[in-house]
């Protein structure tokens, strides 16, 4: 695969970093030299959508940070998400719920997306399938 390929794709990464007592996980190898500390001090994600191609580095993002790894340090390239993070939604089942899409997870048994939300800027702890939200429909006819 060329790295090309991998734009505007959502990716699900190898553990980069992880230290504590009993183990340590270290693929700072794979990312970018300006991000390592970065990643050396944060607990990082493992989904991601990559954003741009910065010569040998992808370019990916989460919700809260950007990254550049090389693509040795993707596992998988995903499907893409029904819903991205900030996206306005609303419960099919109770329309009148709505908020923005906080986090997205991959559920590894149900082979699908899942959802946090956000509701009047409250976290709600309920996960959502992806059939149970969608996007806000435009009341002004």
């Amino acid at each position: 695969m060329e790295i090309k390929d991998y734009l505007s794709k959502w990716l699900f990464c190898i553990r980069l970093y992880y230290k504590d007592e009993f183990q340590e996980i270290n693929n700072l190898h794979l990312v970018n030299p300006d991000f390592r500390e970065f990643v050396k001090n944060n607990l990082t994600n493992t989904l991601y959508k990559c954003i741009k191609i910065n010569g040998k580095y992808l370019v990916i993002h989460s919700k809260d940070y950007k990254l550049e790894i090389l693509p040795e340090a993707i596992k998988i390239i995903m499907p893409n998400p029904k819903f991205e993070w900030g996206d306005k939604v609303q419960e099919v089942e109770s329309p009148e719920i709505k908020g923005e899409v906080e986090n997205i997870i991959w559920h590894m048994k149900d082979n699908e997306y899942k959802y946090y939300i956000k509701v009047n800027g409250k976290s709600k702890s309920r996960r959502y399938n992806p059939n149970e939200l969608e996007f806000i429909k435009n009341n002004n006819g």
